[in-house]
C-alpha cells in the first residue's frame, strides 16, 4: 500500500507539472445489482458499486505527444469489502516517425490493462511498459507487467494452489507476484479486410517457492468473408514450463449482419479446451454459469437487434435487444444450457443501462437464474 501511495504522488506531481490547468477530468459511477435463484436455496442479492475520479492532461514537446491519464476508484463489492485504489495510471508517449524508422511508436509505462488477442489466455491490470511499433503493414508489440501491486479483491490471476491459498488467506493483501512478457506481431496488411496475429505471453512466478511458470502462444485471425458476414478464429498453447505440461484451447465465430432487418446480427461460436489448459486469468464464458476453460467446451448461439435505430430520439436509436444461448458440455459430456435476454440502451456517451435475464438449465443439478441490472453514469 505504502508502494501504491508513492506511485500515486509522483502521479500527480507530473500531472501539475504538464499543466494542472488543461486537465480534462470527470467522475464515472458504475453500479450493478444483480439477483440470483436456485432451486432449494434462498435467493440472494449482490451488489456492487464503484465510482471513479479520472484525469487526463496531453500536452507537445517536438514531435513527440505526450499524455497523462489515470483514476482514482473507490468499490465496494459483493464480499462487502472496500477497495480504493487506481486500476489505470499511466504516461502514453507517441511519435510519428520514431529514429527516423518511418515507424508510428506507442509506449506506455505505468499502470494499465494487459491482453492477448482472444482474452482467453490474459486479460488484467499489472504495473509495467509497453511499446508498439507501427510500420503499415505490420507492427510488433512488446510488453513487460507485474501484478503483484494490485490489491486481491480486484486481482484475477489465480493458476496455482499457491495462487488459490493466497486468495483465501486474508492476512495476503496483494494479487500473486508475478511477472508477464508479453511480444505479438500483427500483420493486417497480408490480406485487404483480415488481421493475422501472432503473441507470446512468457510468465515467472516470484514467489520463491511452489512456483508455475508458463509460456501461452496464441495465433489468431479476423476479417470479412462478405460485406455482411465476418469471423474469428484462434489457437492458444499454454505451457507449464515448471512441469513441461501442455493444453490448448480452439475457439472461432461467425458474424452476419443484416441491416435491413431491424439492424439485426446473428452470431456463433465454438469453444474447446483441453484437460491441461489454463488461462492467467480466468475468463467468464457464461452468464449464469460460467465453467472453467479447462476440459470444457461451449457452443453458443445470439441474436441482436436495434429496430429503432434509424430513429432521431437518442434513446430509441441506440435500444438493442439481445436472445442467446450456450451449451456446455465437460469430457465430451452434457453439462447444460443456459438461455439469456438483455435489454441495452445509450442514450448518451456518458450514460448506459443494460438487464440481463438468464437462466440456466443443468443436465443434473438444481436450476438457476439470474437478474442484473448494469447502470453507468459520467459526470
Amino acid at each position: 500500500m505504502k508502494v501504491m501511495k508513492k506511485v500515486v504522488v509522483i502521479c500527480l506531481v507530473l500531472f501539475a507539472a504538464a499543466g494542472v490547468f488543461a486537465l480534462d477530468y470527470g467522475v464515472v459511477i458504475d453500479s450493478r445489482g444483480s439477483v440470483t435463484f436456485q432451486e432449494g436455496a434462498d435467493t440472494e442479492f449482490t451488489p456492487r458499486e464503484k465510482a471513479s475520479i479520472w484525469a487526463e492532461n496531453s500536452w507537445e514537446s517536438g514531435d513527440m505527444l505526450y499524455t497523462l491519464s489515470g483514476n482514482l476508484y473507490v468499490l465496494y463489492n459483493e464480499d462487502e469489502e472496500l477497495v480504493i485504489e487506481p486500476d489505470l495510471l499511466k504516461l502514453a508517449v507517441k511519435q510519428a516517425d520514431f529514429l527516423g524508422s518511418g515507424a508510428v511508436l506507442d509506449a506506455d509505462i505505468g499502470r494499465f490493462r494487459f491482453t492477448d488477442s482472444t482474452r482467453m489466455a490474459l486479460n488484467h491490470v499489472a504495473d509495467g511498459v509497453r511499446g508498439r511499433f507501427d510500420f503499415g503493414g505490420y507492427s510488433v508489440t512488446a510488453g513487460l507487467g507485474f501484478t503483484g501491486l494490485q490489491t486481491k479483491p480486484e486481482a484475477n490471476i489465480s493458476i496455482s494452489a499457491a495462487d488459490s491459498a493466497d486468495e483465501n488467506d486474508d492476512d495476503v493483501y496483494f494479487a500473486p507476484n508475478r511477472m508477464i512478457s508479453q511480444l505479438k506481431l500483427a500483420a493486417p496488411a497480408i490480406d485487404k479486410g483480415q488481421l493475422f496475429t501472432m503473441e507470446f505471453l512468457l510468465q515467472k512466478d516470484l514467489r520463491g517457492e511452489n512456483e508455475l511458470d508458463s509460456l501461452h502462444t496464441v495465433i489468431a485471425a479476423e476479417g470479412r468473408i462478405t460485406d455482411a458476414l465476418f469471423y474469428d478464429a484462434s489457437a492458444v498453447n499454454a505451457m507449464d514450463t515448471t512441469s513441461s505440461s501442455s493444453g490448448i484451447l480452439l475457439k472461432s465465430g461467425l458474424y452476419y449482419t443484416l441491416e435491413d432487418i431491424l439492424y439485426s446480427r446473428i452470431s456463433g461460436g465454438v469453444l474447446w479446451g483441453s484437460a491441461r489448459y489454463f488461462s492467467l486469468s480466468a475468463p467468464t464464458i457464461g452468464t449464469v454459469f460460467s465453467p472453467g476453460l479447462s476440459n470444457t467446451s461451449r457452443i453458443s448461439l445470439d441474436y441482436s437487434m436495434r429496430p429503432w435505430a434509424e430513429k432521431m430520439s437518442p434513446l430509441l436509436r441506440n435500444l438493442q435487444f439481445v436472445l442467446g444461448g450456450n451449451r456446455f458440455a465437460a469430457s465430451g459430456e452434457y453439462l447444460g444450457t443456459e438461455l439469456v435476454g438483455k435489454i441495452l440502451m445509450k442514450p448518451a456517451s456518458d450514460f448506459g443501462a443494460g438487464l440481463t435475464m438468464g437462466t440456466y438449465l443443468p443436465d443434473d443439478g438444481d436450476i438457476q437464474g439470474l437478474i442484473q441490472l448494469d447502470v453507468s453514469i459520467g459526470l
